[in-house]
């Protein structure tokens, strides 16, 4: 389902499925994986990663006993830099693949995100983590910080902005309604774009369009969030990167 979100680059490389045509796939040759393995697989193109009590130096001496014959690409990419010359155009679009025999619909909505380096690609991750996760299964939606999650207080609410925490107002909608089993946020980068959405999945036929609907207002109001809001997910993103949570994220 992710894959399709990238076909919003109608007519470019990032908008082509990641697995490819079933043609294609049935059509590759051992010569073809062995090509590809000889002109990708370079020292270049990879990183070695050490984790836990190992020194620096032992690290090193490994690697260069085990890839130091390694070829390097013709053409070696720079670390965070791009192939194309050009930003690739994010066109909205809206992609539907029917299969009557899923006892779920799986929706994704997403819109152009930033890259990794781009001055809000923080603030992107601060705003996927306000959005949250939910999953009925856990059963915890009474406690999570998710706006969307908490959902299940009047409709009314969600149209006055009271003071009333946000994320409690939408926590019971999506679970006392039964409009979803389960949500997923997501901030992709790449290079030089991204994708900022949501991914959904539900069996409730009959409320797609109320869980569509709520979905899409939860994220108008996101741009809007509350200091309290911002409290938990500055923290959880600062823990997941570099251990700091920078006020100006708040901004």
């Amino acid at each position: 389902m992710l894959d399709h979100t990238t076909r919003q680059h109608i007519g470019q490389p990032l908008g082509r499925t990641i697995l490819g045509p079933k043609e294609n796939i049935l059509s590759i040759s051992r010569d073809d994986l062995s090509n590809y393995i000889k002109t990708n697989y370079t020292a270049d193109r990879m990183v070695l990663v050490g984790t836990g009590g190992i020194e620096h130096a032992s690290l090193v001496d490994l690697a260069k006993n085990h890839f130091g014959s390694l070829p390097t690409s013709s053409s070696p990419i720079k670390l965070g830099e791009s192939t194309q010359k050009t930003k690739p155009s994010f066109v909205g679009s809206e992609v539907k693949v029917r299969d009557d025999t899923m006892p779920t619909c799986n929706v994704a909505i997403a819109v152009e995100g930033v890259s990794w380096s781009s001055p809000d690609y923080y603030p992107m991750l601060v705003m996927q983590s306000v959005m949250g996760n939910w999953d009925r299964s856990l059963g915890a939606q009474s406690i999570l910080s998710s706006r969307l999650s908490h959902t299940s207080l009047s409709p009314l609410l969600l149209s006055t902005r009271t003071r009333i925490r946000t994320d409690s107002i939408c926590c019971l909608l999506v679970s006392a309604n039964n409009l979803a089993n389960s949500f997923m946020s997501f901030s992709t980068s790449y290079s030089d774009t991204g994708l900022w959405g949501i991914y959904m999945v539900s069996e409730n036929f009959l409320n797609l369009d109320d869980m569509t609907h709520f979905t899409l207002k939860v994220q108008i109001s996101i741009p809007f969030p509350s200091e309290l809001e911002l409290t938990s997910p500055c923290a959880v993103v600062g823990m997941e990167t570099n251990g700091d949570s920078p006020s100006e994220w708040r901004s």
